[in-house]
């Protein structure tokens, strides 16, 4: 082959002036060199060191992607392609742990109490922080215990900023959450707050504590789960992530879980909605 008689020749003849002669391109021998012909140590070595760094990300959450792996790596200041990053957890057998079948939760009564219009209607994209809140519930199970969860999601950021964990289903849960976000971040009159069409959320205790707030309410159509979706969106990973991973001998063992994967979400984890960034980085690039 000519290339290999480039190679053969190289350290005797110029290689363009070869590649001339032999009416190949310079280019074209070097793309055959690094790839096939003679890797070189350099390339067999950033190779090993990939995998390694791969294998530590991967044991460090096992729910990696290769999107998210992508990132990271390019984070750590390799020069990658998803191709490769495929090909690599094929060849190390590995692969990002998807969740589990997501049950139907137990229906609340409604009650008669007219909903809030729908002031987002699906608007996910907030320019500025503390200008658009979302809240939801979800159910936990420890053992045979049920816990209930509320919390408080920046959209502009998709930064968690409150939440509440009580056994009961009630009005205290809501306006736990949201006395924890304000506390956080101490937002300005106007932010609007939505959420689904829950009774605690169309509770007059709430809704009097937005008003108080200077806040104005919004809700999801009823039924209608996609008008709230980046706020069932953090459930579903918390639960796949986090509360599915493994079994649970009590209460006070979940709420310190949680209250690590919080951070974690907030400070490190990547998100595609933000450009594959954390809510943290994405806060401090966006901030003037």
């Amino acid at each position: 082959m000519m290339f290999s008689l480039i190679e053969e020749e190289r350290g005797n003849w110029p290689v363009p002036a070869m590649c001339k002669q032999l009416g190949v391109s310079v280019s074209g021998f070097y793309r055959w060199r690094s790839r096939r012909g003679c890797p070189d140590r350099r390339r067999r070595s950033n190779e090993a060191e990939l995998k390694a760094a791969v294998k530590r990300l991967h044991r460090k959450d096992k729910h990696l992607g290769r999107p998210r792996l992508v990132e990271l790596l390019r984070q750590a200041g390799y020069q990658v392609g998803s191709k490769r990053v495929r090909r690599i957890m094929q060849e190390l057998g590995i692969q990002g742990l998807g969740g589990r079948k997501r049950k139907r939760g137990v229906n609340v009564p409604q009650t008669h109490t007219p909903a809030a219009p729908n002031l987002l209607e699906r608007n996910f994209s907030i320019d500025e922080p503390n200008r658009v809140w979302t809240g939801d519930i979800t159910e936990l199970c420890v053992r045979q215990a049920k816990l209930r969860m509320a919390i408080v999601i920046d959209l502009h950021s998709r930064m968690l900023v409150g939440s509440n964990i009580d056994p009961r289903m009630t009005t205290e849960l809501v306006t736990g959450a949201l006395k924890c976000a304000v506390r956080a971040r101490k937002p300005a009159k106007g932010l609007i707050f939505h959420s689904d069409q829950g009774v605690q959320y169309k509770s007059r205790r709430y809704r009097n504590m937005l008003r108080v707030l200077g806040f104005r309410q919004s809700m999801s159509r009823r039924g209608n789960c996609w008008d709230n979706a980046p706020t069932e969106s953090f459930f579903a990973t918390l639960k796949k992530e986090l509360v599915y991973a493994r079994s649970w001998t009590s209460r006070s063992e979940l709420e310190r879980a949680i209250k690590r994967y919080i951070k974690y979400y907030n400070q490190h984890r990547i998100h595609t909605a933000l450009g594959l960034r954390s809510p943290r980085a994405y806060e401090q690039d966006h901030t003037p």
